[in-house]
């Protein structure tokens, strides 16, 4: 309602912009103030902006959640169709409020194959134009916005040498698919001798030199993402190689 007797969703942003999905068709009216910090914590906040009203069309179409995680790096949308879609416009972005680096597709129907840039945090989201923009056609809303998690290509591993003497390196290589600059990478070194000696080591770009003591060791390497905002992506580990070194 106008006078904001009913409060159909109240947030808390951090940002000038925060992203709604899931209302119900209809008329909203939407106001915003700032905080210089929390209420709670004696927080002293602006006026109230104007109050606008925004119009929620029921033809938006429903994004459907992806299988989580994704792997390999292939995303496939699916969402519902809407009456009188010509054509939908697809977005994924690095951001949930689609202000950064925006990927953008033109379907023209509500199935949709596409390949991010790199593995990571996605976000995607969907709506229906009954004609393409430059022809004058009109949206409907857009859909919900869904989190797409693709997780890192596993690498393949391997060594110039599977056994050297003591005081000589161990060179190990890898090759992936993932986009340079885009992942870690994490070596894990099982001593075969005792199973509950592992030591897993960050390393650099291919190859890799290990300095290891006397003894015969598995290795496994994966890719990783490390993040602020959500769980640490990391990739099936590679394939298994024995290695040994000697006095």
């Amino acid at each position: 309602s106008s006078d904001f007797s009913t409060i159909t969703a109240e947030r808390w942003p951090s940002a000038s912009t925060e992203p709604f999905s899931g209302l119900e068709a209809g008329t909203y009216y939407v106001k915003v103030r700032a905080w210089d910090k929390a209420p709670e914590l004696g927080g002293v906040s602006s006026e109230w902006s104007e109050v606008i009203s925004c119009q929620v069309n029921s033809n938006a179409p429903i994004l459907q959640e992806p299988a989580s995680p994704i792997y390999p790096n292939t995303i496939t949308l699916d969402w519902s169709d809407s009456s009188g879609a010509r054509i939908y416009e697809v977005q994924i972005a690095d951001t949930n409020d689609f202000s950064g680096d925006i990927h953008q597709y033109w379907p023209v129907a509500s199935y949709e194959v596409v390949l991010p840039y790199k593995p990571g945090y996605l976000f995607a989201r969907v709506r229906a134009w009954n004609a393409l923009p430059e022809e004058g056609g009109a949206s409907t809303g857009w859909s919900n916005a869904v989190l797409l998690t693709v997780i890192p290509s596993a690498p393949t591993l391997f060594v110039t040498q599977s056994e050297v003497i003591e005081n000589t390196p161990i060179t190990v290589q890898w090759s992936d698919e993932n986009p340079v600059g885009s992942v870690v990478y994490m070596i894990t070194i099982a001593s075969l001798a005792d199973p509950n000696h592992i030591l897993y080591w960050d390393v650099p770009e291919s190859p890799c030199a290990l300095p290891l003591v006397p003894d015969s060791y598995t290795l496994t390497l994966t890719a990783e993402i490390p993040s602020d905002a959500y769980e640490k992506l990391s990739s099936a580990p590679s394939n298994a190689l024995t290695v040994r070194v000697v006095s």
